[in-house]
Order: C-alpha cells, then structure tokens, then sequence
C-alpha cells in the first residue's frame, strides 16, 4: 500500500531537502513538497544558498496560495500532511489549521520555542526584555491547547521540545523525538590552510552574537591565554565583530566560510564550541561530528543529545562562568587521550545522523511501525 505524504513549510533549506530527498525514496511513498520559500533573507545573510526543489519534486507557492492550499487539502483526502514550523507563517498555519478542521491525517514538526529574548542571528536593544520570552511561551500554549487533540503526532526537534509539548499537555504517545540530518561532505577541496600551532585549537561556526554565546567562549579562551595555557579559538560567520572586543591573543576571526564547505574546514580543528544561550538544534554539531571531529556545546544547545547520549565531546552549564573553562583546561593537559577517545564514540553517531536514517524514522512513524523501545533515535532524542 502506497502513501500519498504533503510536506509544507515556509522555507525549505539544508536543514530539510536531505532528509526529504531519501524520504522521497522510500518505497510506497508517494512526497510532495510545498513551500512559500527556498530561501530567507536571515539564512541569505548567513552565506546559505537557496535549496533546489527538483530534488525532491518541491513547489514554491505562488500566486492565490490559500486557494491552492485548500484545492489540495480537499483533493487529498487520504493523504499524510506534514507541517514544518507552522506557526513561522500564518500561511501555512491556515494550511494547518485547514488540515484539522478537515479531519486530514497531520503531523507537525517543531523545534522548542526560544525560552530567552535574544534574536536568532542579531543582537537588538530588545535581547533584555523578559517580555519577549512571556509573549513567546503565552503564544505557544495558547496554539498548543487547541490542537493538541487533534492533530496525529508532533515530530519534536530536541529534548527541551519534547519537554515543552509535555508540559504544554500535550499525549507522550503523539510525540517523536527527532533531530536534524545531513549528509557527509565528500572531496570538497580544502579551503583552510592556518598551521594550527596552539595545544588546543578551537573553532567556531555560526553568527556572532548574543545568542550564540560566542563571548563566553571569547572569555574563557582570554583567562586562559593570560594564565599561560596554549589554546587558540577561530571564530567564522556573519555579525558584528567589533561587539566582542577581542583579546589581543588566543581569538581570531575568520570571515564567512563558503557554503557548503564547513565539514572541510572543521575536520583542521581539534574540537569546534558551540556555547549558545539558546540553540533549537544547531545543525553545525552534525557537521563536525561527520567529520569526526569532537563538539563541546552549552547544554542548551538541541543537538547536545548527541553529545550527552554517545560521549562524543563535552556539554556544560552555561550559567555557570567557570565550566567551559574548566572543560578546556583539563582538555589542555589530557589532549591526546581524551580527543582520541571522544572520537573513537563519535564513530557510532555518524551512523544515526544521515539524511536516510531520519527518513526511515518518518516513514515507520507514518506507517505505525515504529518501536520506540528499540528505535535508536528515539533512544537518543528523547
């Protein structure tokens, strides 16, 4: 038996295209894909480049959307529809909401709401607003209590999703942990030639501000740099750099990396920092890990499963000052053993984060042939 799957986002990027390019693959799925965008002006400024919808017979929504929306709910009565970040676009919102009231078979897939006022990719005056986050979490429940009951399953991207959908109420059974995936990288020539001569080089990937927490790792490395340790941090992305205030040693900034090339400037370092405040996954941890090479990331960080689940690097605390520097400390002096052996349990992760991998578990959950108790992402996702 064939199953006709509709998958509807406002942007379709790399986060997604991979993973439903092998859904597309699987066998007695029939995918569509419909989408407002494949590309934004924040993902634009972060160097992305837009998604090619051929991969996987992707249409932009043009003209007359709500009527096509609701042509294609009506038509497809039979069909699986699937909703990426619903309440990022009020379009499709309606779509959802639409598919509910219709009775249609929906799905949601969903990151965990911001539980902090910083902006995603800028610092703003408004980052210090607790009111922001109020607004935010208010928001979030009030949809959450309407739809909770009826819609199919929720596809919760982290720990902290899952966390909030079970607070919001929402049935544990309706909820399967899910994460991110991309895929390895091959032969892409290396664009990163820096002589690493520091005992522990470090590298960060991602916009520089608040949110990200790039001044906590700028700190650490500083106090350790003036107490005589030899580590280096390599900071590459968008943002305003002249706001951190470098240290005259141990920081550098690198520029933008080209799209695509990430894994390959990665795999030079001995571990790559992701110290955010706030992280709904952070798909960079997928690209070191591929790569082999180990994560150190705050504990808000989605992707930090990974890391806690395999032993694959280090997570801390990022409210408390002295952790992440007590971390790179101790990895000062046992360099050599502890990189080896976080790398050696990184092998197993590289298995479970490819595109194919998360494809499957959409294709067992909409076929009602999952095992949660056996299933090794939701062993490690939840």
């Amino acid at each position: 038996m064939s199953i006709n799957v509709v998958w509807w986002e406002s942007s379709i990027t790399d986060h997604q295209i991979h993973t439903l390019k092998e859904l597309s693959l699987v066998e007695s799925i029939n995918l569509s894909v419909f989408a407002l965008s494949n590309e934004t002006i924040d993902r634009k400024r972060q160097g992305w480049t837009p998604s090619d919808l051929s991969l996987i017979n992707g249409k932009i929504l043009g003209r007359y959307p709500f009527s096509f929306i609701t042509r294609t709910l009506y038509k497809e009565k039979y069909s699986v529809n699937i909703f990426g970040g619903p309440f990022d676009s009020w379009l499709i919102s309606f779509a959802l909401f639409l598919s509910i009231i219709m009775g249609r078979k929906t799905y949601i897939l969903t990151e965990p709401f911001s539980p902090i006022s910083a902006g995603l990719l800028k610092d703003s005056k408004f980052d210090y607003y607790p009111i922001i986050r109020i607004l935010r979490a208010f928001k979030h429940r009030i949809l959450w209590w309407i739809i909770k009951n009826r819609i199919t399953g929720i596809f919760a991207v982290s720990k902290l999703a899952v966390s909030q959908l079970i607070k919001f109420d929402v049935n544990r059974k309706k909820i399967f942990p899910f994460g991110y995936f991309v895929p390895s990288t091959n032969n892409v020539p290396s664009v990163s030639s820096d002589k690493k001569n520091a005992e522990l080089n470090l590298i960060f990937v991602g916009s520089i501000n608040r949110r990200k927490g790039i001044d906590i790792a700028v700190t650490a490395v500083d106090k350790l740099c003036k107490m005589g340790r030899s580590i280096s941090l390599d900071l590459y992305g968008p943002g305003n750099i002249d706001t951190l205030d470098l240290p005259k040693h141990g920081v550098f900034y690198k520029g933008m990396i080209p799209f695509g090339c990430s894994q390959d400037v990665i795999k030079d370092y001995d571990c790559l920092i992701l110290p955010s405040r706030f992280d709904g996954w952070g798909v960079v941890v997928n690209e070191a890990l591929l790569v082999g090479v180990p994560v150190i990331c705050s504990s808000q960080v989605g992707a930090s499963v990974l890391i806690d689940r395999w032993g694959s690097g280090a997570t801390f605390d990022v409210n408390v000052s002295e952790s992440l520097i007590k971390i790179f400390d101790d990895l000062i002096d046992n360099q050599s053993d502890r990189i080896k052996e976080w790398q050696l349990k990184s092998r197993f992760v590289k298995n479970i984060i490819t595109p194919n991998v998360g494809a499957q578990y959409i294709a067992d959950i909409i076929f009602d042939r999952l095992d949660k108790e056996t299933n090794v992402i939701c062993a490690t996702y939840q």
